[in-house]
């Protein structure tokens, strides 16, 4: 339980959520450090102080070891979800051309593609000017052709392939873009969004 109320106190703090919200976690914290004061001994003695009467002083030891290594060997085995950090982040579409002829967003109404966002577990979306127009899918890379090939998963009944290649642009973190979605050929400039720090 505390670890969670710590975890959440933290985001709470670091992405300056409502301050509300970050008073709430800490009441929380307050009052399970307090539940676990009032057994405070009695915790203390089964973690760290008494061990079955059965276990030899070699066993003793051996359960110790298990306790700390046993997390680290998972820690070790964890595949890290970011499989592609080099496209990793939110994009700019600039110079957008659906089939040979310049396109861009004139007002907020137009639909035309405005943002890219390539994030972990290599989902893929595509933002039609507005949040609420966005198409999501996973992408696969092939990185001996450059190749992104996406499966789309919402809309539900949004099936239509797409299929690019990216090469990199002059600029660290942008690439150009070119590729086909359905029977219309895209090319584009992705700009990459600078971290804010």
């Amino acid at each position: 339980m505390v670890p969670i109320l710590i975890n959440i106190i933290l985001i709470d703090f670091f992405y300056q959520l409502h301050i509300g919200v970050l008073v709430h976690a800490i009441i929380l914290m307050t009052g399970a450090i307090y539940l676990l004061m009032q057994c405070r001994t009695s915790l203390v003695n089964f973690f760290f102080r008494t061990l079955p009467a059965t276990l030899s002083n070699r066993n003793t030891y051996l359960l110790r070891a298990v306790v700390i290594l046993l997390p680290l060997i998972l820690l070790a085995t964890y595949t890290y979800p970011d499989k592609h950090p080099q496209f990793t982040g939110k994009y700019k579409v600039s110079h957008l051309m659906v089939n040979g002829i310049p396109v861009a967003a004139h007002s907020t109404k137009d639909s035309v593609l405005t943002t890219v966002y390539m994030d972990w577990q290599d989902d893929f979306v595509l933002e039609f000017n507005h949040y609420n127009n966005r198409y999501i899918g996973t992408y696969r890379y092939d990185p001996a052709t450059d190749s992104l090939h996406v499966q789309w998963r919402y809309p539900r009944a949004f099936k239509t392939p797409f299929s690019s290649s990216l090469k990199k642009g002059a600029t660290k973190g942008d690439y150009l873009f070119v590729g086909r979605m359905g029977e219309d050929i895209l090319e584009m400039k992705l700009e990459k969004y600078q971290d804010v720090k």
